[in-house]
Parts: C-alpha cells; sequence; structure tokens
C-alpha cells in the first residue's frame, strides 16, 4: 500500500494525473478506507476532469471523516483551487453545521456560490452576514454577485458601499469605477476613477 500510494504521489505531483490515478487504484483495493489516498485520488480524478468518479470519491471520503475533522478545511480548499466549487460547496456546508457563526466558512461558502453560479445562494447569504457585520469584503463579493444576477442598483450599491468602508483599498475602488463603466455610467466612472488615481497616484 505504502509503495502504490508513495509511486502515486510522485506521479501526482509531476503533473501525471493519469498515471497516479491507476497507482491510487490500486492501492485502493488494498486500503479503501483511507482518507489520504482518496483525498489524492479525487485530486487526480479532478485534473483529469472526471466529474463523476470525483463525486464518488468525494462521497467515500466524506463517510470517513468527522463533521469536526480539520481535513475538511484542507479538502475544501483543494477544491476550490482546482475549480470543483459544487463539490467544495459541500464540505463547506458541513464544516457550517459545526461552526454556524464562522466568518471565514461562511464568505467562503458565499464565494463557492458565486463561482458555481449559484448567485441567489450567494446572495441570501452575503444579505444574512451583512445583517450582522457590515465589511467591505462581503460588499464588494456581493456587488459581483450581483452584477452576475444582472441586478445594476444592487450591484453598485454593494460596490460603493465597499469603497466607502475600506477607501484606502485600491481594489475596491477599481471594482466600483469598473462596475460603473460594466453599467455605461461611464461620467460617473471617469470620476471615481480621476478620484482613485489622484489618491493612488
Amino acid at each position: 500500500f505504502e509503495s502504490l500510494y508513495g509511486v502515486g504521489l510522485t506521479f501526482l505531483l509531476e503533473n501525471q494525473p493519469s498515471s497516479a490515478s491507476n497507482e491510487f487504484n490500486k492501492a485502493l483495493k488494498l486500503n479503501p478506507r483511507d482518507p489520504a489516498l482518496l483525498t489524492s485520488l479525487l485530486q487526480a480524478q479532478l485534473e483529469l476532469k472526471q466529474e463523476a468518479q470525483a463525486a464518488a470519491t468525494l462521497t467515500l471520503l466524506d463517510g470517513q471523516l468527522e463533521k469536526k475533522d480539520p481535513r475538511r478545511m484542507e479538502l475544501a480548499a483543494m477544491l476550490v483551487g482546482e475549480g470543483a466549487y459544487k463539490l467544495a460547496i459541500q464540505q463547506f456546508e458541513r464544516l457550517r453545521e459545526t461552526q454556524p457563526e464562522s466568518y471565514e466558512l461562511n464568505y467562503n461558502l458565499a464565494l463557492a456560490y458565486h463561482r458555481a453560479g449559484e448567485e441567489d445562494q450567494a446572495a441570501a447569504l452575503l444579505a444574512s452576514m451583512l445583517g450582522r457585520i457590515e465589511i467591505a469584503e462581503l460588499e464588494n463579493l456581493l456587488g459581483d454577485v450581483e452584477e452576475a444576477r444582472g441586478d445594476k442598483s444592487r450591484s453598485l450599491e454593494a460596490f460603493r458601499r465597499a469603497a466607502e468602508l475600506e477607501s484606502q483599498n485600491e481594489e475596491y475602488r477599481y471594482d466600483y469605477a469598473q462596475a460603473l463603466v460594466h453599467w455605461a455610467a461611464l461620467n460617473q466612472a471617469l470620476e471615481v476613477f480621476t478620484a482613485a488615481a489622484r489618491d493612488f497616484p
């Protein structure tokens, strides 16, 4: 098992996911419940764009981890890194069951919703979070979400509020100006860009 798993990891590190997957599947026959092996196999499957197999492996892995297992956060981060946002959502939702007030978990879940195209869920979660605490990071993400939903007024208001809350953050100022361009409010965009260029020469 250790030899097969080690060879698989070497292939994975050398960007050979197909060869890695072959070795991991051999190791899986010897120890089908090893969380580290399942995680590595999952990563190889994601790199190979094997969505159905990846979902099945994640289900197996999910059964091996307790709800509070810290490896769940690492797993969610890996899924996000591979662009598997729908699968990452599952992990963030599991983690949120044990830490419902965690800002990090809620923010990452909202971000995963947004990147998975589930804008209504993202907007609802962000609205709930902003009802408790107003943070520029949340407003800026809400601006992206509302822009994706096609809501001009809510999008611009969220971007504007983010830029107001952290006026020394160049990214938020830029995002607000770009949103104005996106919605063809060009005179206002020019004003915002001019003021930002003055503040960040």
